[in-house]
Protein backbone atom coordinates (compact mmCIF):
# COMPACT_ATOMS: atom_id res chain seq x y z
CA UNK A 1 0.00 0.00 0.00
CA UNK A 2 1.41 3.39 -0.95
CA UNK A 3 1.84 5.64 2.07
CA UNK A 4 2.58 9.34 2.46
CA UNK A 5 3.64 11.54 5.35
CA UNK A 6 5.11 14.97 6.09
CA UNK A 7 8.38 15.77 7.82
CA UNK A 8 10.73 18.73 8.16
CA UNK A 9 12.29 19.92 4.86
CA UNK A 10 15.96 20.07 3.98
CA UNK A 11 17.87 18.01 1.45
CA UNK A 12 20.96 17.69 -0.64
CA UNK A 13 22.57 15.00 -2.74
CA UNK A 14 25.74 14.29 -0.82
CA UNK A 15 28.01 11.64 -2.25
CA UNK A 16 31.16 11.27 -4.25
CA UNK A 17 30.25 9.81 -7.64
CA UNK A 18 33.64 10.29 -9.25
CA UNK A 19 34.92 6.93 -8.03
CA UNK A 20 31.64 5.31 -8.96
CA UNK A 21 32.08 6.28 -12.56
CA UNK A 22 35.66 5.06 -12.65
CA UNK A 23 34.24 1.69 -11.65
CA UNK A 24 31.63 1.76 -14.38
CA UNK A 25 33.18 3.86 -17.12
CA UNK A 26 31.24 2.78 -20.15
CA UNK A 27 28.20 0.63 -19.52
CA UNK A 28 26.44 -0.08 -22.83
CA UNK A 29 23.10 -1.59 -23.61
CA UNK A 30 22.63 -3.43 -26.84
CA UNK A 31 19.51 -2.35 -28.66
CA UNK A 32 18.22 0.80 -30.33
CA UNK A 33 16.19 3.74 -29.19
CA UNK A 34 12.60 3.41 -28.04
CA UNK A 35 9.67 5.77 -28.46
CA UNK A 36 8.47 8.52 -26.17
CA UNK A 37 8.35 11.22 -28.85
CA UNK A 38 6.69 14.54 -28.13
CA UNK A 39 3.87 13.89 -30.61
CA UNK A 40 1.96 11.61 -28.20
CA UNK A 41 -1.28 13.07 -26.88
CA UNK A 42 -2.09 12.72 -23.17
CA UNK A 43 -4.65 9.99 -23.87
CA UNK A 44 -2.23 8.07 -26.06
CA UNK A 45 0.50 8.44 -23.46
CA UNK A 46 -1.78 7.26 -20.65
CA UNK A 47 -2.74 4.22 -22.71
CA UNK A 48 0.91 3.41 -23.34
CA UNK A 49 1.74 3.83 -19.63
CA UNK A 50 -0.92 1.47 -18.37
CA UNK A 51 0.18 -1.25 -20.78
CA UNK A 52 2.59 -2.48 -18.08
CA UNK A 53 -0.11 -3.25 -15.50
CA UNK A 54 -3.07 -1.99 -13.47
CA UNK A 55 -2.04 1.26 -11.80
CA UNK A 56 -3.87 3.89 -9.74
CA UNK A 57 -2.71 7.49 -10.09
CA UNK A 58 -2.15 8.96 -6.61
CA UNK A 59 -0.11 12.13 -7.28
CA UNK A 60 0.90 14.12 -10.34
CA UNK A 61 1.92 17.48 -11.71
CA UNK A 62 1.01 18.13 -15.34
CA UNK A 63 2.59 21.63 -15.35
CA UNK A 64 -0.47 23.09 -17.08
CA UNK A 65 -0.38 26.45 -15.31
CA UNK A 66 2.03 29.34 -15.52
CA UNK A 67 3.77 29.00 -12.14
CA UNK A 68 5.28 26.17 -10.12
CA UNK A 69 2.71 24.65 -7.73
CA UNK A 70 4.11 25.46 -4.28
CA UNK A 71 1.71 22.99 -2.66
CA UNK A 72 3.63 20.21 -4.42
CA UNK A 73 7.20 21.44 -4.76
CA UNK A 74 9.91 23.14 -2.71
CA UNK A 75 12.59 25.23 -4.41
CA UNK A 76 16.13 24.67 -3.16
CA UNK A 77 18.68 27.47 -3.42
CA UNK A 78 22.38 27.99 -2.83
CA UNK A 79 25.49 25.88 -3.21
CA UNK A 80 24.51 23.18 -0.75
CA UNK A 81 25.66 22.63 2.85
CA UNK A 82 28.97 24.35 3.59
CA UNK A 83 28.90 25.72 0.03
CA UNK A 84 30.33 22.36 -1.05
CA UNK A 85 28.60 22.12 -4.41
CA UNK A 86 25.96 19.72 -3.05
CA UNK A 87 28.57 17.14 -2.08
CA UNK A 88 29.73 16.70 -5.68
CA UNK A 89 31.86 19.84 -6.22
CA UNK A 90 29.19 21.23 -8.57
CA UNK A 91 29.63 24.76 -9.95
CA UNK A 92 26.05 26.07 -10.15
CA UNK A 93 24.13 28.33 -7.82
CA UNK A 94 20.55 27.10 -7.45
CA UNK A 95 18.07 30.01 -7.54
CA UNK A 96 14.33 30.64 -7.56
CA UNK A 97 14.66 33.08 -10.48
CA UNK A 98 12.49 32.68 -13.58
CA UNK A 99 15.77 32.71 -15.50
CA UNK A 100 16.33 29.23 -14.08
CA UNK A 101 12.89 27.90 -13.15
CA UNK A 102 9.52 28.48 -14.78
CA UNK A 103 6.39 26.78 -16.08
CA UNK A 104 5.34 27.61 -19.63
CA UNK A 105 3.66 25.94 -22.61
CA UNK A 106 2.68 22.94 -20.49
CA UNK A 107 6.24 22.19 -19.36
CA UNK A 108 8.38 22.72 -16.32
CA UNK A 109 11.56 24.39 -17.59
CA UNK A 110 14.80 24.15 -15.59
CA UNK A 111 17.53 26.24 -17.22
CA UNK A 112 21.25 26.13 -16.51
CA UNK A 113 23.03 29.24 -17.78
CA UNK A 114 26.19 31.30 -17.50
CA UNK A 115 25.81 35.05 -17.11
CA UNK A 116 29.08 35.80 -18.93
CA UNK A 117 30.38 33.53 -21.69
CA UNK A 118 33.93 34.61 -20.87
CA UNK A 119 33.71 33.85 -17.16
CA UNK A 120 31.89 30.67 -16.19
CA UNK A 121 33.37 30.08 -12.76
CA UNK A 122 32.97 27.54 -9.99
CA UNK A 123 30.57 28.66 -7.25
CA UNK A 124 31.16 32.38 -7.91
CA UNK A 125 27.59 33.22 -8.96
CA UNK A 126 28.28 33.11 -12.68
CA UNK A 127 26.58 29.74 -13.31
CA UNK A 128 22.98 29.32 -12.16
CA UNK A 129 20.36 26.58 -12.36
CA UNK A 130 17.39 25.19 -10.39
CA UNK A 131 16.42 22.26 -8.18
CA UNK A 132 13.04 21.30 -6.71
CA UNK A 133 11.76 18.54 -4.44
CA UNK A 134 8.59 17.25 -2.75
CA UNK A 135 10.05 16.92 0.77
CA UNK A 136 7.34 17.43 3.43
CA UNK A 137 4.69 17.72 0.67
CA UNK A 138 4.63 14.31 -0.97
CA UNK A 139 6.52 11.26 0.29
CA UNK A 140 5.65 7.67 -0.44
CA UNK A 141 6.65 4.06 -0.09
CA UNK A 142 6.30 1.72 -3.09
CA UNK A 143 4.65 2.50 -6.40
CA UNK A 144 5.50 3.42 -9.98
CA UNK A 145 7.11 6.80 -10.66
CA UNK A 146 7.18 8.27 -14.17
CA UNK A 147 8.23 11.53 -15.76
CA UNK A 148 8.25 12.64 -19.40
CA UNK A 149 11.45 14.64 -19.86
CA UNK A 150 13.53 16.23 -22.60
CA UNK A 151 17.08 16.51 -21.29
CA UNK A 152 19.64 19.23 -22.15
CA UNK A 153 22.47 18.51 -24.57
CA UNK A 154 25.18 20.81 -23.18
CA UNK A 155 28.27 18.83 -22.27
CA UNK A 156 28.67 20.29 -18.78
CA UNK A 157 25.09 19.61 -17.68
CA UNK A 158 24.05 16.83 -15.29
CA UNK A 159 20.24 16.51 -15.31
CA UNK A 160 18.61 14.13 -12.84
CA UNK A 161 15.22 12.86 -11.68
CA UNK A 162 15.75 11.04 -8.39
CA UNK A 163 14.56 10.27 -4.86
CA UNK A 164 15.96 10.42 -1.32
CA UNK A 165 14.80 8.69 1.84
CA UNK A 166 12.31 10.87 3.73
CA UNK A 167 14.31 10.58 6.97
CA UNK A 168 16.98 12.84 5.45
CA UNK A 169 18.64 15.00 6.82
CA UNK A 170 17.93 13.70 10.33
CA UNK A 171 19.62 10.53 9.05
CA UNK A 172 22.76 11.02 6.97
CA UNK A 173 23.37 9.88 3.41
CA UNK A 174 23.86 7.06 2.38
CA UNK A 175 21.94 5.55 5.32
CA UNK A 176 18.74 7.17 4.00
CA UNK A 177 19.00 5.44 0.61
CA UNK A 178 18.80 6.97 -2.85
CA UNK A 179 16.96 5.92 -6.01
CA UNK A 180 18.11 7.61 -9.24
CA UNK A 181 15.31 7.24 -11.77
CA UNK A 182 17.32 9.04 -14.44
CA UNK A 183 20.73 10.64 -14.64
CA UNK A 184 22.49 11.83 -17.79
CA UNK A 185 26.02 13.20 -17.85
CA UNK A 186 28.90 13.46 -20.28
CA UNK A 187 31.93 12.93 -18.12
CA UNK A 188 32.52 9.22 -18.81
CA UNK A 189 29.18 9.02 -20.69
CA UNK A 190 27.23 10.78 -23.45
CA UNK A 191 23.84 12.12 -24.54
CA UNK A 192 22.82 8.70 -25.90
CA UNK A 193 22.93 7.04 -22.47
CA UNK A 194 20.66 7.11 -19.44
CA UNK A 195 21.71 5.79 -16.05
CA UNK A 196 19.77 4.47 -13.06
CA UNK A 197 21.45 3.84 -9.71
CA UNK A 198 20.71 2.84 -6.11
CA UNK A 199 22.79 4.00 -3.14
CA UNK A 200 22.55 2.56 0.37
CA UNK A 201 24.59 1.75 3.50
CA UNK A 202 26.08 -1.60 4.44
CA UNK A 203 29.20 -1.58 6.58
CA UNK A 204 29.58 -5.36 6.36
CA UNK A 205 30.99 -4.91 2.83
CA UNK A 206 33.94 -2.83 1.58
CA UNK A 207 32.83 0.70 0.70
CA UNK A 208 32.24 1.25 -3.03
CA UNK A 209 33.52 4.85 -2.82
CA UNK A 210 35.33 7.06 -0.32
CA UNK A 211 32.28 7.13 1.98
CA UNK A 212 32.37 4.43 4.71
CA UNK A 213 29.60 1.85 4.27
CA UNK A 214 28.50 3.28 0.93
CA UNK A 215 27.17 0.65 -1.50
CA UNK A 216 25.70 1.22 -4.94
CA UNK A 217 24.26 -0.62 -7.90
CA UNK A 218 24.10 1.07 -11.30
CA UNK A 219 22.94 0.16 -14.79
CA UNK A 220 22.65 2.15 -18.00
CA UNK A 221 21.22 1.94 -21.46
CA UNK A 222 22.62 3.47 -24.65
CA UNK A 223 20.87 4.26 -27.90
CA UNK A 224 21.79 4.98 -31.50
CA UNK A 225 20.51 8.57 -31.35
CA UNK A 226 20.88 11.24 -28.65
CA UNK A 227 18.15 11.14 -26.01
CA UNK A 228 18.33 14.93 -25.96
CA UNK A 229 16.57 15.12 -29.34
CA UNK A 230 13.11 14.40 -27.90
CA UNK A 231 11.00 13.64 -24.84
CA UNK A 232 11.32 10.24 -23.17
CA UNK A 233 9.45 8.59 -20.30
CA UNK A 234 11.75 7.62 -17.43
CA UNK A 235 10.31 5.23 -14.85
CA UNK A 236 11.01 3.41 -11.60
CA UNK A 237 8.73 0.59 -10.43
CA UNK A 238 9.28 -0.14 -6.75
CA UNK A 239 7.90 -2.67 -4.29
CA UNK A 240 9.18 -4.47 -1.21
CA UNK A 241 10.98 -7.07 -3.31
CA UNK A 242 12.75 -5.20 -6.10
CA UNK A 243 13.30 -1.94 -7.98
CA UNK A 244 12.90 -1.89 -11.77
CA UNK A 245 13.92 0.93 -14.14
CA UNK A 246 12.52 1.61 -17.61
CA UNK A 247 12.89 4.10 -20.42
CA UNK A 248 9.92 4.40 -22.78
CA UNK A 249 8.46 1.25 -21.25
CA UNK A 250 11.52 -0.96 -21.80
CA UNK A 251 13.36 -2.41 -18.81
CA UNK A 252 17.08 -1.71 -18.44
CA UNK A 253 17.52 -1.76 -14.65
CA UNK A 254 16.59 -4.24 -11.95
CA UNK A 255 17.82 -4.81 -8.41
CA UNK A 256 16.39 -7.27 -5.90
CA UNK A 257 16.11 -5.73 -2.40
CA UNK A 258 17.87 -7.64 0.37
CA UNK A 259 15.75 -6.70 3.42
CA UNK A 260 18.64 -7.37 5.81
CA UNK A 261 21.17 -5.06 4.15
CA UNK A 262 18.98 -2.72 2.04
CA UNK A 263 16.19 -1.81 4.46
CA UNK A 264 16.52 1.83 3.34
CA UNK A 265 14.31 0.87 0.40
CA UNK A 266 11.50 -0.34 2.64
CA UNK A 267 10.76 3.23 3.82
CA UNK A 268 9.33 6.49 2.46
CA UNK A 269 11.07 8.59 -0.21
CA UNK A 270 10.53 12.03 -1.79
CA UNK A 271 11.10 13.28 -5.37
CA UNK A 272 13.84 15.60 -6.68
CA UNK A 273 14.48 17.18 -10.10
CA UNK A 274 17.50 19.32 -10.97
CA UNK A 275 20.13 20.24 -13.53
CA UNK A 276 23.62 20.37 -12.05
CA UNK A 277 26.68 21.75 -13.84
CA UNK A 278 30.25 20.50 -13.73
CA UNK A 279 31.14 18.56 -10.57
CA UNK A 280 32.11 14.90 -10.49
CA UNK A 281 29.84 13.85 -13.37
CA UNK A 282 29.17 17.03 -15.35
CA UNK A 283 31.96 18.16 -17.67
CA UNK A 284 33.62 21.53 -17.95
CA UNK A 285 31.17 24.19 -19.19
CA UNK A 286 31.21 24.54 -22.96
CA UNK A 287 27.82 24.95 -24.63
CA UNK A 288 26.49 26.59 -21.50
CA UNK A 289 28.91 29.45 -22.15
CA UNK A 290 26.91 30.58 -25.16
CA UNK A 291 23.57 28.73 -25.02
CA UNK A 292 21.42 28.24 -21.91
CA UNK A 293 20.60 24.56 -21.45
CA UNK A 294 16.99 23.56 -20.74
CA UNK A 295 15.47 20.47 -19.20
CA UNK A 296 11.77 20.28 -20.12
CA UNK A 297 9.39 18.19 -18.01
CA UNK A 298 5.97 17.51 -19.52
CA UNK A 299 4.60 15.76 -16.43
CA UNK A 300 5.49 13.76 -13.30
CA UNK A 301 3.14 10.98 -12.10
CA UNK A 302 3.17 8.53 -9.21
CA UNK A 303 0.96 5.44 -9.25
CA UNK A 304 0.02 2.90 -6.66
CA UNK A 305 0.57 -0.65 -7.86
CA UNK A 306 -2.74 -2.49 -7.49
CA UNK A 307 -2.68 -5.43 -5.08
CA UNK A 308 -3.36 -7.82 -7.94
CA UNK A 309 -1.09 -6.08 -10.46
CA UNK A 310 1.74 -8.27 -11.68
CA UNK A 311 5.21 -6.76 -11.39
CA UNK A 312 8.20 -8.29 -13.11
CA UNK A 313 8.65 -11.65 -11.35
CA UNK A 314 11.78 -12.19 -9.31
CA UNK A 315 13.72 -14.61 -11.48
CA UNK A 316 14.19 -18.21 -10.53
CA UNK A 317 16.53 -20.53 -12.34
CA UNK A 318 17.41 -24.20 -12.42
CA UNK A 319 20.95 -23.35 -13.52
CA UNK A 320 23.54 -25.16 -11.36
CA UNK A 321 26.42 -22.84 -10.42
CA UNK A 322 28.21 -25.67 -8.64
CA UNK A 323 30.45 -24.21 -5.95
CA UNK A 324 29.48 -20.64 -6.90
CA UNK A 325 26.49 -18.47 -5.98
CA UNK A 326 24.38 -16.73 -8.65
CA UNK A 327 26.48 -17.98 -11.53
CA UNK A 328 23.64 -16.96 -13.85
CA UNK A 329 23.51 -13.45 -12.27
CA UNK A 330 19.75 -13.68 -11.76
CA UNK A 331 20.27 -12.69 -8.12
CA UNK A 332 22.34 -9.61 -8.98
CA UNK A 333 25.99 -8.94 -8.21
CA UNK A 334 25.76 -9.50 -4.46
CA UNK A 335 28.04 -12.56 -4.59
CA UNK A 336 30.34 -11.09 -7.23
CA UNK A 337 32.95 -8.37 -6.81
CA UNK A 338 35.31 -6.37 -8.99
CA UNK A 339 35.42 -3.29 -11.16
CA UNK A 340 33.70 -5.22 -13.93
CA UNK A 341 30.74 -6.41 -11.83
CA UNK A 342 27.57 -4.98 -13.38
CA UNK A 343 24.27 -6.61 -14.27
CA UNK A 344 22.47 -5.79 -17.53
CA UNK A 345 19.36 -7.02 -19.31
CA UNK A 346 20.07 -8.67 -22.66
CA UNK A 347 17.00 -9.99 -24.47
CA UNK A 348 15.17 -10.35 -21.16
CA UNK A 349 18.05 -12.20 -19.49
CA UNK A 350 20.34 -10.92 -16.76
CA UNK A 351 24.05 -11.15 -17.57
CA UNK A 352 27.21 -9.50 -16.33
CA UNK A 353 28.25 -6.65 -18.61
CA UNK A 354 31.54 -4.75 -18.67
CA UNK A 355 32.82 -2.38 -21.31
CA UNK A 356 36.51 -1.49 -21.34
CA UNK A 357 37.15 2.00 -22.70
CA UNK A 358 40.95 2.06 -22.32
CA UNK A 359 43.16 -1.02 -22.50
CA UNK A 360 45.60 -1.59 -19.67
CA UNK A 361 46.49 -4.40 -17.31
CA UNK A 362 44.19 -7.38 -17.67
CA UNK A 363 43.26 -7.18 -13.97
CA UNK A 364 42.29 -3.49 -14.17
CA UNK A 365 38.76 -4.58 -15.11
CA UNK A 366 37.83 -7.76 -13.30
CA UNK A 367 34.98 -9.92 -12.06
CA UNK A 368 35.39 -12.47 -9.31
CA UNK A 369 33.80 -14.56 -6.59
CA UNK A 370 35.43 -15.94 -3.49
CA UNK A 371 35.28 -19.74 -3.32
CA UNK A 372 37.31 -22.32 -1.33
CA UNK A 373 39.83 -24.23 -3.45
CA UNK A 374 41.50 -27.41 -2.19
CA UNK A 375 45.15 -27.70 -3.14
CA UNK A 376 45.84 -30.63 -5.43
CA UNK A 377 42.23 -30.92 -6.62
CA UNK A 378 40.98 -30.39 -10.19
CA UNK A 379 38.03 -28.18 -11.14
CA UNK A 380 35.87 -27.61 -14.22
CA UNK A 381 35.16 -23.94 -14.92
CA UNK A 382 32.44 -23.29 -17.49
CA UNK A 383 30.78 -20.09 -18.66
CA UNK A 384 29.11 -18.43 -21.62
CA UNK A 385 30.48 -15.20 -23.09
CA UNK A 386 30.45 -12.92 -26.10
CA UNK A 387 31.64 -9.50 -27.27
CA UNK A 388 30.70 -7.02 -30.04
CA UNK A 389 33.67 -7.52 -32.36
CA UNK A 390 36.55 -9.67 -31.19
CA UNK A 391 38.61 -9.47 -28.02
CA UNK A 392 40.04 -11.62 -25.22
CA UNK A 393 39.64 -12.18 -21.51
CA UNK A 394 41.46 -14.30 -18.94
CA UNK A 395 39.40 -16.83 -16.94
CA UNK A 396 40.68 -18.95 -14.11
CA UNK A 397 40.93 -19.86 -10.44
CA UNK A 398 43.53 -18.73 -7.93
CA UNK A 399 44.35 -17.20 -4.58
CA UNK A 400 42.42 -14.12 -3.51
CA UNK A 401 45.45 -12.74 -1.69
CA UNK A 402 49.14 -12.20 -2.30
CA UNK A 403 50.92 -13.77 -4.16
CA UNK A 404 47.71 -14.38 -6.19
CA UNK A 405 48.96 -17.71 -7.56
CA UNK A 406 46.50 -18.98 -10.16
CA UNK A 407 45.84 -21.18 -13.16
CA UNK A 408 44.01 -19.48 -16.03
CA UNK A 409 43.20 -19.58 -19.73
CA UNK A 410 43.27 -16.86 -22.36
CA UNK A 411 39.85 -16.86 -24.04
CA UNK A 412 39.00 -15.30 -27.39
CA UNK A 413 35.45 -13.94 -27.62
CA UNK A 414 33.34 -13.36 -30.73
CA UNK A 415 29.99 -11.63 -31.36
CA UNK A 416 28.28 -15.02 -30.99
CA UNK A 417 27.57 -16.53 -27.58
CA UNK A 418 30.00 -19.38 -26.93
CA UNK A 419 30.27 -21.85 -24.05
CA UNK A 420 33.78 -22.33 -22.68
CA UNK A 421 34.91 -25.22 -20.45
CA UNK A 422 38.34 -25.37 -18.84
CA UNK A 423 39.77 -28.10 -16.63
CA UNK A 424 42.01 -26.36 -14.08
CA UNK A 425 44.25 -28.08 -11.52
CA UNK A 426 45.15 -26.29 -8.28
CA UNK A 427 48.56 -27.95 -8.02
CA UNK A 428 50.40 -25.06 -6.32
CA UNK A 429 47.76 -23.18 -4.32
CA UNK A 430 44.58 -23.57 -2.30
CA UNK A 431 42.69 -22.34 0.74
CA UNK A 432 39.48 -20.73 1.91
CA UNK A 433 40.46 -17.35 0.46
CA UNK A 434 40.54 -18.42 -3.17
CA UNK A 435 38.44 -17.27 -6.11
CA UNK A 436 37.09 -17.67 -9.59
CA UNK A 437 38.10 -14.66 -11.68
CA UNK A 438 37.70 -13.02 -15.08
CA UNK A 439 40.29 -10.36 -16.03
CA UNK A 440 39.06 -8.19 -18.89
CA UNK A 441 41.16 -5.02 -18.93
CA UNK A 442 43.76 -5.89 -21.55
CA UNK A 443 41.49 -5.24 -24.57
CA UNK A 444 38.89 -2.59 -25.27
CA UNK A 445 35.26 -3.38 -25.93
CA UNK A 446 32.22 -5.04 -24.41
CA UNK A 447 32.28 -8.32 -22.49
CA UNK A 448 29.08 -10.20 -21.63
CA UNK A 449 29.34 -13.19 -19.27
CA UNK A 450 26.61 -15.59 -18.16
CA UNK A 451 26.04 -19.04 -16.64
CA UNK A 452 29.31 -19.39 -14.72
CA UNK A 453 29.80 -22.73 -12.98
CA UNK A 454 32.63 -24.30 -11.02
CA UNK A 455 32.62 -27.95 -9.97
CA UNK A 456 35.25 -30.31 -8.61
CA UNK A 457 36.08 -33.21 -10.95
CA UNK A 458 38.09 -36.41 -10.62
Amino acid sequence: MLESKKVKFNSHKSFNQLKIIFLFTALLALIGCGGGGSTNSNSEQESNENASGDLTLVWSDEFDGDTLDSSKWNIETGYGPNNSGWGNDESQLYTNSSDNLKVENGNLVITARCRDSNACGKRDGSITSARINTKDKFEFRYGTVRARIKTPEGRSTWPAFWMLGANFPETNWPLVGEIDVMEMFQSFSNTRTTHSTLHWFDDTLPARSGTPGHQFFTQSRSFNEPLTNDFHVFETQWDENQIIGRIDGEIYFRRIIDPLTMDEFLKNFFLIMNVAVDGTLGGEPDQIRTTPQNMLVDWVRVYENSSDASTIPIPTSSFDSGLLVDGDFEGGTGSWTGTGANISFVNGNLVNSANVAVAGNAFDVNLGQRVPIIRGRTYLLSFRARTEDSRTLIAGIGLNESPFTNVARLTTLTPEWQTFEYTLSATSFGGENSRVFFDMGADTGLVLIDDVSLIEVE
